[in-house]
């Protein structure tokens, strides 16, 4: 579990040393499993020996051994995660979500971060999916089919970020579902936006990004990826 956060979770922003990004840490998870490794025997004691046989444009021996090199950070990040009430999963843990693993299989979320009631993600529901601004129209169907899943009790998947997700979700929280915010990067951001519906267990926030992270541009890599992961876990 260490492992796998040193390697996945840019602990220093101004580092140089980028973890890994989630179809690099598919390449890797996938390698180590083939000799028979974890990311736990990374940190037993040199890296060097155990990576002899890693042959990589973009994932090299020197990378890897820099990222396990910054347990102080993690110990840190760890620190000011507990004090924002962050809780994180990685596919080692026993109740991480199944329906990542069977969808998205080794381009599932190294690391889950999220805020709120753990027990919402994963249920199955319905996903929101539009445009971070948008037009009238939009909101208004947002609106009804948010309606119409809190009709059914049903868990609400939007993207924390977007016009399209605001208006589903205060739709769905007058109809009485609960929400999943979706978000590439900005967790704490979010957390702070949904606070009071977070405290009643109304909503939960996760990312698979740091949660300290800014949020990602609309279209981006890493925005597209959350599109994935929401619409896995509905």
């Amino acid at each position: 579990m260490r492992g796998v956060l040193l390697l996945t979770t840019r602990l220093k922003p101004d580092s140089d040393h980028l973890p890994l990004d989630y179809r690099e840490w598919a390449t890797f998870s996938k390698w180590l499993l083939a000799q028979s490794k974890t990311p736990a025997d990374l940190l037993a004691g040199p890296v060097e020996p155990l990576l002899q046989e890693l042959k990589h444009d973009t994932i090299s021996t020197e990378r890897i051994a820099n990222l396990l090199d910054l347990q102080e950070a993690l110990d840190q990040a760890k620190e000011r995660w507990t004090k924002n009430n962050v809780w994180f999963r990685t596919r080692a843990h026993k109740d991480y979500p199944k329906a990542l693993k069977s969808k998205l299989r080794h381009e599932s979320p190294a690391v889950l971060f999220g805020i709120g009631d753990y027990d919402l993600v994963g249920k199955g529901g319905l996903a929101v999916l539009g445009p971070r601004i948008a037009a009238a129209p939009d909101a208004e169907k947002a609106h009804s089919l948010a309606a119409a899943a809190g009709d059914k009790n049903s868990i609400l998947y939007i993207d924390g970020a977007s016009d399209i997700g605001e208006a589903a979700m205060n739709s769905a929280l007058q109809q009485g579902a609960q929400v999943v915010a979706v978000v590439a990067g900005g967790l704490l951001q979010t957390a702070r936006r949904y606070r009071e519906h977070i405290d009643k267990g109304h909503v939960v926030a996760i990312s698979s990004l740091h949660p300290e992270a800014g949020i990602e541009p609309a279209g981006s890599d890493a925005a597209t990826y959350h599109d994935r992961i929401m619409c896995s876990l509905s």
